[in-house]
């Protein structure tokens, strides 16, 4: 119980530090742009096309279900069960909790504790996400260069906190796509890292039964290695995988892009506003900030000044880009999130806070 409370409080913490990241942005927005009446929005969101709006809600829920069947394909590969309702569980968990942790941090546990609810067993559910989400680097680093090739000019025009931003986040997806490739491939690593486990259980006197619980961690590891070969043994597994999640990029930029044309505006090309946001996205992940608030919303206004038409309509389309591509997404995880787990709680009779002692 004790692991659970603790995990409660991080949550609890997390929630408050967005919340209040929310209101010091929402407060800075007002403080800035005093043509922007938050009152007006409701009155822009009568006037905008539907059609679009629609798009981007649909390209939301298509972000959602991409990440689920690139789950899905993962899990099937390493010859587990996997319906698509149970991987659509996954995606959300995973889109929830990253939206409210530093950097994205907690997605993967969360996906991997609810894998091992339904039968998969944590190390192959590790192996997984960790496919998964090399992948996902990979993606970007792809369309990072692609942005970098046909949109060089644009970016060299933006200021140098932007361009310093943008290549430290280049850096951390490089470095991140190692480690992930490191831990799934490489037996010095995860010999390494048997080792320092290892070692700090027999660090601490107070743990007891030291042996068996090093035994499992020899096990668990010999089952993660197991699983990154059964993939790795599957050449078509990467590529498949990094279209996927390539594809997921790509309904995440066509959020902002179907609001820009609910604005009535045409002048950008599905294409331009994706490199911009994939500019935007990999500057942003530079802060480890909850779901990057605050500095996602400055900078899409500094990147996407050119684009819009008014400083009005920008900070518009703005709120209504985030509104759904980080709030309304965050409520959507939210709800499938616990919805899921009141029914682990109901058929597992498992209490709550389980989350920390798994």
């Amino acid at each position: 119980m004790a692991g659970g409370n603790k995990n409660l409080k991080k949550q609890i913490i997390s929630l408050s530090a967005l919340v209040l990241l929310i209101f010091i942005t929402f407060r800075t927005l007002r403080a800035n742009f005093k043509e922007l009446n938050f009152e007006d929005l409701k009155e822009t969101f009568f006037k905008l096309d539907k059609t679009y709006l629609s798009l981007a809600v649909f390209f939301l829920a298509l972000l959602i279900f991409v990440e689920a069947c690139n789950i899905r394909f993962i899990i099937k590969q390493i010859g587990r069960k996997c319906t698509l309702s149970q991987s659509v569980l996954y995606s959300a968990s995973d889109l929830y909790f990253s939206a409210m942790t530093p950097s994205a941090s907690g997605g993967q546990p969360a996906a991997i504790y609810y894998m091992s609810k339904n039968g998969i067993p944590v190390a192959e559910g590790s192996a997984v996400m960790l496919l998964n989400i090399s992948m996902y680097v990979g993606s970007i680093m792809v369309l990072t260069l692609v942005a970098l090739v046909s949109k060089f000019s644009f970016f060299w025009q933006q200021n140098l906190l932007f361009k310093s931003l943008f290549l430290v986040g280049i850096c951390i997806q490089i470095v991140g796509m190692f480690l992930c490739l490191s831990a799934m491939f490489s037996k010095n690593t995860l010999a390494k890292l048997e080792r320092f486990a290892v070692k700090i259980i027999y660090s601490f006197k107070f743990v007891r039964y030291k042996e068996e619980k090093a035994a499992a961690i020899n096990k668990n590891l010999a089952t993660y290695f197991a699983s990154a070969n059964l993939a790795k043994s599957k050449p078509y597994l990467m590529p498949v995988l990094l279209l996927g999640n390539i594809v997921q990029r790509v309904c995440m930029f066509g959020i902002g892009y179907f609001v820009y044309r609910a604005f009535f505006y045409n002048q950008a090309s599905f294409f331009d506003f994706s490199m911009v946001q994939t500019m935007l996205f990999v500057a942003v992940n530079a802060i480890p900030l909850p779901g990057a608030v605050g500095v996602s919303e400055a900078t899409f206004l500094a990147l996407f000044k050119g684009i819009y038409k008014s400083h009005k309509t920008l900070a518009q389309g703005m709120l209504f880009t985030r509104g759904i591509n980080y709030y309304l997404c965050f409520l959507v995880c939210c709800i499938i999130t616990l919805a899921n787990h009141a029914f682990i709680v109901k058929r597992d009779a498992i209490p709550l806070d389980d989350f920390e002692q798994e």
